[in-house]
């Protein structure tokens, strides 16, 4: 996906951030009483009609779930009338949007964490928290490219890739910081990257093997990852993984 449709995004985990700032690691994450009252106040500007900025809607639930769309509402060049996408009427649920060429804008892997984490009887809403925030140096780092670009500055794909591999990272570690997400959470964060020598925590272990999973493509087997030592550990096997990646 092109970095300038992904920074269609970044509001939206940056406020997954501000809501993790003041949660406990243990406490219930409600979309209606914590996230959706950071959308109306950060982010619906922009982001709520029907021509919002590659159609990512967040006025409500549905249609942070529905995703962003690359094709432009309005087209003044068309000779014919376009389908129309409108939410609550046109389509409903997470496929139909699919098949209306939507895409998610939320990561894959913090909704395969979640899962891993219900199916082990885990805290799932930490585990999702966590494969979420870690991708929010990299956005951030994004949003910041782009600001160069549009003042002037020359971008390739490459030199994008170079700098999300050099500073993305680091980036997050030190936003994570600042706005002083729990410990226990930054933690669980930094074993998405690695796994610490010693004791290993079952959550650490969860949002591990998500992250492993998620780096293969589509056409990769699960066979090897089913072998390796952080399925062994939480006891997952072949049947179990592929679940999780068709959910």
């Amino acid at each position: 996906m092109s970095y300038r449709v992904v920074i269609s995004s970044v509001l939206l985990f940056l406020s997954w951030g501000a809501v993790a700032q003041g949660l406990a690691p243990s406490a219930g994450i409600s979309y209606t009483r914590d996230i959706q009252p950071i959308f109306t106040e950060k982010c619906v500007a922009c982001h709520a009609c029907y021509d919002s900025a590659c159609q990512l809607n967040l006025g409500s639930g549905e249609g942070a779930a529905r995703g962003a769309s690359k094709m432009p509402v309005y087209d003044g060049e068309r000779t014919q009338a376009a389908p129309t996408t409108r939410l609550f009427y046109d389509a409903f649920g997470k496929r139909a949007w699919q098949q209306k060429d939507f895409y998610s804008v939320l990561d894959a892997q913090g909704s395969q964490a979640a899962l891993m984490a219900r199916m082990l009887e885990l805290d799932h809403e930490r585990c999702y928290s966590a494969g979420i925030l870690h991708r929010l140096g990299d956005l951030a780092l994004l949003r910041c490219l782009e600001d160069w670009r549009q003042g002037g500055g020359e971008l390739d794909d490459e030199a994008i890739g170079e700098a999300l591999y050099t500073f993305g990272a680091a980036y997050g570690s030190a936003l994570r910081a600042r706005w002083r997400l729990p410990h226990e959470l930054r933690q669980l964060i930094a074993a998405i990257y690695s796994l610490e020598g010693g004791v290993y925590a079952r959550d650490a272990l969860v949002v591990n093997l998500a992250a492993q999973m998620a780096r293969l493509t589509e056409h990769e087997g699960l066979e090897a990852l089913a072998a390796g030592k952080t399925a062994r550990l939480l006891k997952v096997g072949l049947s179990e993984l592929t679940r999780v990646r068709k959910a």
